[in-house]
């Protein structure tokens, strides 16, 4: 049977009614009905909009007032209103301008809590019954201050810590949330021990949540940036963007939270992380992070953001993998120990403008805090550090043990040619750059931070550094004379560095220098020892007005010295020439002075 002869059966059996019901037929009866079930809800909804708007002055009032008498911190607003469909399908107070205060002063430092508007989710029938239960929040515009006071309490501990017994406050509030969202938060914690701070601006974070009787079901779903503050300067994460999609599962019973495995975005990369917190066993944490990409992305999103234009000029591949544990007790004086693995196979990068590739890019390493989990026991090595540039050679290793004074034991050879370097990075700083380094180092030593003029009477240290530059050309920015060439050879043994020879020839001029310092590791570590430095330095010609033709805001000096020879000689300590605040305090000797004057 077709639709057609359906509806016209229909009608035939309408017009075939009694005619009691003959008002089916009648338009103005189905236009009635229609505008009766339209308006009908929409006036029940005005209706218990207007009762919510009449009561929520009163539970505003009751809230704030419970918890001023609950807690040992301050919580005060300018207003409130109802805001219908900010938390659809319940219906929400605004309360606009909320502060949290650690205690009784009112003061912006004493301010945890300030946000311009909390959103306040209730079930609208159950209002109406008197049942405040609390069903979502909303967060939106603000900022949330956490301060960790050098005795490890927490202002938000302190501000949130109950006058009366636990029972009590759980009669007078009771929260049965279904969600939580943040928009345009900005969250911060600060360590007063260490001025360490951790600050994050949640552009938009969504949680729902699904409870039984056993466990809590909590879905996240966040985006921020994050920026981490050592004594008041940033540090390379800063401005990283992160965005996070996990699933969390709180056991009552046992007091775990566990995170399902997640894929975690950071700029451009994404790596996985998954783990449990267990809060009963003074909040043990066991946390895992892991990647294996197929390109550098992961810890080039590490990188300054100021480094960025330039890095995004490479394209890069390579074989990368990182596993991270964080396992270990948490509160009450205790630190989880952190290890990490590291490295890199077939990594190449590719300068896409100059077409340069620096190629078989490799290394391995670890990190770990150590048995102790301090600063003292930690330890960061970095292994089998190869790269092949065009023509050339790099290898290296780091190892750094001890990172309260760090013992420092590092490895390079390397040989490469600066137009190479030139082309490779194409920046205009190093435009017209060409010639050849080699150099090579051993280099061991012990770094005492507080105290580095102590350090080098406990070293086991050794200290062997060759560098050979040849034929090295560039033109500086704002020097108008072409460096046609420089020659060095400079190598240390020991504690004592020599400059054999440092050839260079400028325009017209050229000059040799030579000379030698009896004991740099003693300058490096502030010392008392007397350090001799000598020098010698030789020129045929050295062209003064040409060399100071073009310099801007100064005038050319007409001036030309040949065959000058000079020796100096400079005795003092290590400590006078790094500490004093004009010239070292010494003995400052000429030995030998010859030059021929034009003028």
């Amino acid at each position: 049977m077709t639709a057609k002869k359906i509806v016209d059966l229909n009608l035939k059996q309408i017009a075939m009614l009694p005619i009691s019901f003959k008002f089916l037929k009648r338009k103005k009866f189905w236009k009635r009905t229609m505008w009766f079930g339209l308006v009908t809800p929409v006036l029940l909804f005005s209706v218990l909009v207007s009762i919510v708007y009449v009561k929520q002055d009163a539970i505003v009032k009751s809230l704030v007032k419970t918890a001023n008498e609950d807690f040992n911190g301050t919580i005060r607003i300018k207003d409130s209103h109802v805001a219908p469909f900010a938390n659809f399908p319940y219906i929400s107070i605004d309360i606009e301008k909320l502060e949290v205060f650690e205690g009784d002063e009112l003061t912006k430092p004493k301010r945890i809590i300030n946000i311009n508007d909390v959103y306040i989710g209730f079930d609208i029938f159950e209002l109406l019954s008197g049942n405040y239960d609390v069903k979502s929040i909303k967060l939106s515009d603000g900022d949330l201050r956490l301060v960790q006071h050098k005795n490890n309490e927490f202002n938000i501990a302190k501000a949130f810590e109950s006058k009366k017994p636990i029972k009590s406050v759980e009669e007078e509030f009771h929260l049965d949330l279904q969600s939580i969202k943040f928009e345009r938060l900005d969250i911060s914690k600060l360590n007063e021990a260490n001025d360490i701070m951790v600050d994050v601006f949640v552009s938009d974070a969504q949680t729902s949540f699904v409870s039984s009787n056993k466990h809590l079901a909590i879905d996240l779903d966040s985006k921020f940036e994050l920026n981490l503050i050592i004594k008041g300067d940033t540090t390379f994460l800063k401005h990283k963007h992160f965005d996070v999609l996990t699933e969390i599962d709180f056991d009552y019973a046992k007091d775990l939270l566990t995170v399902e495995p997640t894929e975690v975005s950071l700029e451009q990369a994404t790596f996985n992380f998954e783990g449990k917190v267990d809060f009963k066993n003074e909040m043990f944490i066991d946390l895992h992070f892991s990647g294996k990409k197929p390109d550098f992305n992961l810890f080039l999103a590490l990188a300054p953001e100021e480094l960025a234009p330039t890095l995004n000029k490479f394209d890069n591949k390579g074989e990368i993998f990182f596993d991270a544990t964080i396992k270990g007790k948490a509160t009450n004086g205790h630190t989880p120990s952190i290890n990490a693995r590291f490295g890199c196979d077939e990594g190449y990068f590719n300068n896409l403008e100059s077409g340069k590739k620096l190629n078989k890019i490799g290394f391995k390493g670890t990190f770990t805090n150590g048995k102790a989990r301090k600063l003292s026991t930690m330890r960061f090595e970095l292994e089998n550090f190869t790269a092949k540039p065009e023509a050339g050679i790099f290898k290296g290793k780091l190892v750094v043990d001890n990172f309260e004074s760090p013992d420092i034991d590092m490895r390079l050879n390397s040989n490469f040619d600066l137009d190479f370097l030139s082309k490779f990075m194409n920046t205009p700083e190093l435009k017209g750059l060409s010639g050849q380094v080699d150099l090579t180092m051993n280099f061991r030593d012990i770094i005492d931070i507080e105290h580095p003029e102590k350090s080098i009477k406990r070293l086991n240290e050794s200290y062997f550094s060759e560098l050979k530059i040849e034929k090295l050309k560039f033109k500086a920015e704002g020097f108008n004379v072409p460096i046609n060439g420089i020659d060095v050879h400079a190598q240390m043994n020991g504690h004592e560095a020599k400059i054999d020879h440092l050839k260079m020839k400028i325009g017209n001029s050229d000059i040799n220098i030579s000379g030698s310092i009896s004991d740099l590791p003693a300058i490096i570590h502030h010392t008392a020892i007397p350090v001799e430095t000598n020098l010698k330095i030789n020129s045929r010609r050295i062209d003064i007005k040409e060399l100071t033709t073009g310099l801007k805001g100064m005038e050319p000096v007409d001036e030309q010295v040949d065959n000058l020879r000079l020796n100096l000689k400079f005795l003092s300590s290590a400590k006078s020439i790094t500490e004093s605040p004009n010239l070292p305090i010494g003995e400052f000797f000429i030995t030998n002075l010859y030059g021929k004057m034009k003028h």
